[in-house]
């Protein structure tokens, strides 16, 4: 069926992401069990991990890591939809990333669609491997990148090569 590695993650006590092969499933339990739906298809793995950022277990790090081209990985680490992003430190967003010693860990973030929009802002998606989001409100990343240059990069992102 699937030719490539799946991933299955739990997303709590009834959810479940599988992906594999460019096609992304969720699985919600209903009255007869699990039923799939199809969600997109992405050009790599995609990886939906609920919780906060500093909470992140070792064994889903090092997956994402992995997927995103080990040492050769280009991360990109976007913490927009944190509600406090602007009281932590880069740094703190950063180093669980850079003690794993990838290519490159980049630090992006705006509240402004203007500067989203900025060809030298979305400069470091262009080269990234894989992109990080932390856990927050989901509006913030949609107020901020829906209809920039951001966004249409993050829709180019490629998988890491072998």
């Amino acid at each position: 069926m699937f030719k490539e590695k799946l991933h299955v993650l739990t997303l709590g006590p009834t959810r479940v992401l599988l992906s594999s092969a460019g096609f992304a499933f969720s699985a919600l339990p209903d009255a007869f069990g699990l039923r799939a739906r199809e969600l997109f298809a992405p050009p790599g793995s995609f990886l939906l991990i609920g919780g906060r950022h500093q909470d992140l277990p070792m064994e889903l790090r090092d997956l994402f890591f992995e997927l995103a081209g080990g040492k050769k990985a280009r991360i990109v680490v976007i913490p927009t939809a944190v509600a406090d992003v602007g009281l932590l430190s880069p740094d703190e967003f950063l180093k669980p990333w850079l003690d794993l010693k990838p290519l490159s860990v980049q630090f992006l973030h705006t509240r402004d669609p203007q500067t989203a929009d900025d060809p030298a802002f979305v400069k470091p998606l262009t080269q990234a491997t894989a992109v990080f989001l932390p856990n927050g409100h989901r509006h913030r990343v949609f107020d901020a990148y829906r209809g920039t240059l951001v966004q249409k990069e993050l829709g180019k992102l490629q998988p890491a090569a072998d």
